[in-house]
């Protein structure tokens, strides 16, 4: 049996994400479905679980993670360091949406082989 650590989760949960996003587009306003595109915090939910409470953990971590990037980007933390806030913005695109996860993803990936040396 392979048992993830916390990190490998939230690894998961990127790639998850940004698959979903790139496959069905990108969408402001609402959470979004398979047939119009997801915001950003619709593909976290849609990549966890349908069940919120059992994932808890993992959403509030990812979107840290998501938030903790968000920060070292001034361009785009100026328009708001909530998630869902600067998702909706009417300036973010997708493009951006899709840099934020990928450098998210990158430096969970950092920390996972850090961790493993």
């Amino acid at each position: 049996m392979l048992i993830l650590t916390r990190q490998q989760e939230i690894a998961g949960v990127l790639e998850n994400m940004i698959a979903l996003i790139e496959t069905y587009g990108w969408v402001q306003g609402h959470m979004g479905s398979v047939d119009e595109g997801f915001c950003v915090v619709g593909a976290l939910s849609f990549s966890c679980s349908s069940d919120y409470y059992t994932n808890y953990w993992l959403l509030d971590n990812v979107k840290m993670e998501i938030n903790k990037t968000l920060r070292n980007y001034p361009e785009f933390c100026s328009r708001s360091s909530w998630l869902q806030v600067w998702n909706d913005s009417l300036r973010t695109t997708k493009e951006e949406v899709l840099f934020v996860l990928e450098q998210t993803l990158k430096e969970i990936q950092c920390s996972i082989r850090t961790t493993s040396k």
